[in-house]
């Protein structure tokens, strides 16, 4: 048996709602043999959530992709779309990722802050000594600056922290990013998405 429209609407909302609460920066909707298990990503390390019932997750699938803007008449291919800020009822923009598997549809969420809340260097969390050494870098004509870790660790933030910082200080700079996706809009950025 199914469940109701209105209780995989509020189970969905209630997801991603619990999910911006905790901070996470993703939700992974696995389907298993016996139950669909529910994990936020909080601080790069995926946590189990919730397990709901094997039955319920189709209509969980479906409802992400009437909000995403998704085909719901495809499982049997990968899709990615998003979901609006305050659509789920958070000021958080969703980004929905679906995967085909042997066991039905795989979706993850990754969670955004929603674009009006920016970062600066000093917002990172760094020691103003790193903060300064990362400006002098910054101010640099030429080279190469890698920002790795794993999913959640602030790569995103920190490079768009970066760039609105080479925006601001150097007017007379063009500046170009090729992203997959766009996550943060940046001021003074031309951006564009594979």
């Amino acid at each position: 048996m199914n469940a109701p429209e209105g209780g995989v609407v509020d189970l969905v909302n209630g997801i991603i709602a619990d999910a911006a609460t905790r901070r996470a920066s993703d939700v992974h909707i696995d389907p298993g043999d016996n139950d669909v298990r529910v994990a936020f990503r909080i601080d790069g390390v995926l946590q189990e959530n919730q397990r709901l019932p094997l039955i319920i997750g189709p209509n969980v699938v479906a409802r992400l992709k009437v909000m995403a803007g998704l085909l719901t008449y495809r499982s049997d291919i990968p899709q990615e779309g998003a979901i609006p800020a305050k659509s789920s009822g958070v000021d958080t923009d969703v980004r929905v990722a679906t995967l085909p598997t042997i066991a039905g549809e795989r979706v993850v969420l990754r969670l955004m802050a929603n674009t009006a809340r920016f970062f600066k260097l000093d917002d990172l969390g760094h020691s103003p000594a790193r903060v300064e050494r990362l400006r002098h870098i910054l101010a640099s004509p030429l080279g190469l600056f890698l920002v790795v870790g794993p999913a959640g660790s602030g790569k995103t933030t920190t490079l768009a922290a970066m760039l609105s910082h080479i925006a601001k200080t150097r007017p007379g700079v063009s500046i170009l990013s090729v992203e997959d996706p766009v996550e943060i809009r940046i001021p003074g950025v031309t951006q564009v998405e594979l």
